[in-house]
């Protein structure tokens, strides 16, 4: 991890370049010649929001928190899990940082201060300063951070052009564990994508990202067509991302923003107009065909690269669908007589010593450390995975058979 010191950054270096869920993202704006020019610091909301506070406390006692730093598995995630399954080419893995808390508090109060009218009013709520439930001592003595490179401004291409799209493909298939909930077995006709978008139109749930005062409109890409592996549907699925990309589709030429749910450094309308005017003069076609011409492109890209593919066996190590994990969980709560607090406080442990030492090979490791005591005869849990893929063959037989009729 490298360690960032208060007097090498400065919060006046970066400006709000959007937000997500939990994590703002900033954008370099100092010393074109500093490594950090074409990067995003992608920071927690909550450990803005909690800085306030911490540097109150360490100004007004000798309380600096604990040695150490916030969570730091993400990286390591990326590098040992992910690179199981997907090719390392694929991967850009993030710089992780040691930030300063006095850092994030300047750059909390210089975004609330500037960009105010830029932060979704859904999301405001993030940025206010309640005092933490934990104790001065319990925090690390430095935050968390990420650089993520900005590919929107990337230029690696030797005439300068370059084309960024960014595709937010979900889960690309239908849940096959026998462990869900039998008043949720909808999940095993439909994507996860598409059931939530059914409950977004009817009012069901909010997503933090549209604006309180915009239409709700139901998207009609699945996830299912785009990892098909076949050229229709995957084409189709592209000009579904189009027509409505809510959050899950987001184009950028040359750096200037086209489509998508843009933020305050992504220009306007007119903007967009003119980038795809320019596309249309780069691919030779007229500007009415442009869009077409995009998704041919995308298509055949993400044809030919194994990428997809990749994603989807990564995705499908989910054995147990989240139902199943509930079922666990209550599980361990049984196990420890029914105390949540337990079952808490034993999962925290687990992963933030346990894990860090776990190699995803190493399934002795595992199983050797885990919390709770293995059984001594293994063969109900063998059984449960036969049963298991069993049912996984028999869902994509009565799918494959739904198809044909």
């Amino acid at each position: 991890m490298e360690h960032v010191a208060l007097k090498d950054w400065s919060a006046t270096d970066w400006t709000y370049a959007g937000e997500g869920g939990k994590h703002a993202l900033f954008a370099f704006q100092g010393d074109m010649s500093d490594d950090r020019t074409g990067f995003l610091l992608r920071v927690s909301k909550s450990d803005l929001a909690q800085s306030e506070w911490i540097v109150k406390c360490e100004q007004e006692t000798s309380d600096k928190g604990l040695d150490g730093h916030g969570d730091d598995n993400c990286v390591k995630f990326i590098q040992e899990m992910f690179a199981c399954k997907i090719s390392k080419h694929y991967i850009d893995c993030p710089r992780q940082v040691l930030l300063p808390w006095s850092f994030l508090q300047s750059l909390r109060r210089q975004t609330v201060f500037q960009h105010a009218n830029d932060i979704p009013s859904r999301r405001k709520h993030d940025w206010t300063m309640p005092k933490p439930e934990m104790q001065m001592n319990d925090f690390p003595a430095h935050a968390s951070g990420m650089l993520v490179r900005n590919y929107k401004h990337w230029t690696s291409i030797d005439d300068g052009d370059c084309i960024a799209v960014e595709i937010k493909p979900k889960a690309g298939y239908t849940a096959f564990s026998p462990l869900v909930d039998p008043q949720r077995r909808c999940k095993y006709l439909k994507s996860r994508f598409a059931l939530l978008q059914d409950l977004y139109c009817q009012g069901v749930i909010v997503k933090q990202w549209s604006s309180s005062n915009s239409t709700v409109t139901r998207s009609n890409y699945d996830p299912l067509d785009l990892f098909s592996n076949n050229y229709a549907r995957m084409e189709a699925a592209i000009r579904a991302l189009m027509d409505n990309p809510q959050n899950n589709l987001r184009i950028w030429c040359c750096g200037g923003f086209m489509m998508g749910v843009g933020n305050c450094q992504d220009g306007n309308h007119d903007d967009s107009t003119r980038n795809w005017n320019a596309l249309a003069d780069y691919l030779h076609v007229s500007p009415d065909q442009a869009p077409s011409a995009l998704i041919s492109a995308l298509t055949s890209i993400l044809l030919q690269e194994p990428l997809l593919q990749q994603i989807l066996a990564f995705q499908r190590l989910d054995v147990i669908d989240g139902d199943g994990a509930v079922l666990l969980y209550q599980r361990l709560v049984h196990l420890l007589d029914g105390s949540n607090d337990s079952a808490h406080a034993l999962l925290n442990d687990y992963s933030s010593k346990e894990m860090k030492d776990y190699h995803v090979d190493d399934i002795e490791y595992l199983l050797s450390h885990s919390p709770v005591r293995s059984p001594a005869d293994m063969s109900r849990i063998n059984r449960f995975c036969e049963h298991t893929d069993g049912f996984r063959r028999m869902q994509l037989a009565t799918l494959t058979d739904n198809v044909r009729c």
